[in-house]
């Protein structure tokens, strides 16, 4: 069957660059949009690791040694589960007091931990519910825990006398190991000598950066296939029925890139809404038209139909 020839008047030879100006002023404008929409996040410096001690009661300089050391690995973040994996290890500080001391903290699964002189570490696997952040800002979500721990001397884990025994000094130490994500914390002593320690978990600079790179990608084959796609229905562009075939599986191929994403985080996210969404959107209503237009046109206008059947 003939080809359709693209008029061959040079207003027309240089509209498809025109074309083309317009669809990088439309990817230059989506890119603008995603910067503008970003959720704005408290900065901070990356790291794996975090320290943090208390004041003993009625000192101000930490200059004492403690009784007792945690240790704190973030194993990984579940940002869909709103918190975080952690493992807590008590060790047996300097100024352990021979009778011992228990740790109280307000976390659900350990709320005691008790150590005694010379006995093995104690390590605890706990799950730490997030106080704020959103998976739906996703990559820019940025988590916050607060832990309140308080240690007093001797091993009753009951909370009756609590504030007659006497409070020991702690000094924690914090490990990231969770792939992906920055976790720093601070810590402040109540006036009841209860330490309270506010854990900070985001993501890495890496993993936003290739997320906004994806959006990228989204929005580039998106506008160049509704770009191809207007220059078909114009009659700028041959119609071939292989054409079909490249946005059918565009559609799928960009569904399936999502997986790329770090922390494969749900559907509905801040990716989703400013890319995924719209690019798919866009490529299926590409690939709708030219169906519509294959359908509407004669046999002479499509090209390549018998040669694509018969290769």
């Amino acid at each position: 069957m003939a080809d359709i020839d693209p008029s061959a008047s040079p207003g027309n030879r240089r509209r498809p660059w025109a074309v083309a100006v317009v669809a990088l002023v439309l990817f230059v404008g989506a890119g603008a949009l995603v910067i503008a929409a970003i959720p704005h996040q408290r900065s901070g410096a990356q790291g794996s690791k975090f320290t943090v001690s208390s004041i003993l009661p009625g000192d101000h300089s930490g200059g004492h040694r403690p009784a007792l050391e945690v240790q704190m690995t973030v194993d990984s973040l579940q940002a869909v589960s709103g918190g975080i994996d952690a493992r807590l290890m008590v060790i047996p500080g300097d100024a352990l007091p021979p009778e011992g001391a228990t740790l109280f903290t307000s976390i659900g699964s350990s709320p005691t931990l008790v150590v005694r002189p010379g006995q093995l570490d104690q390590e605890r696997t706990v799950f730490l519910s997030f106080d704020s952040g959103d998976v739906v800002d996703y990559p820019f979500d940025s988590y916050r825990t607060t832990v309140q721990m308080i240690a007093v001397a001797g091993t009753d884990t009951s909370f009756a006398h609590l504030t007659s025994r006497q409070v020991l000094p702690l000094s924690i130490e914090g490990t990231n190991s969770a792939a992906g994500s920055v976790v720093t914390a601070t810590a402040r002593t109540a006036p009841d000598e209860v330490l309270s320690v506010t854990v900070n978990v985001r993501r890495t600079a890496v993993s936003r950066a290739w997320v906004l790179a994806m959006m990228a990608i989204y929005w580039g084959l998106a506008l160049l296939a509704a770009s191809i796609t207007f220059l078909v229905v114009r009659r700028r562009r041959p119609m071939e029925t292989r054409l079909l075939a490249w946005l059918s599986a565009m559609v799928f191929a960009l569904i399936a890139f999502r997986t790329a994403a770090p922390g494969a985080p749900p559907v509905g996210t801040y990716l989703d809404y400013y890319a995924v969404f719209e690019s798919v959107g866009i490529v299926a209503a590409s690939l709708i038209a030219l169906m519509i237009l294959y359908l509407v046109s004669r046999d002479e206008e499509v090209v390549g139909t018998e040669k694509g059947c018969g290769s």
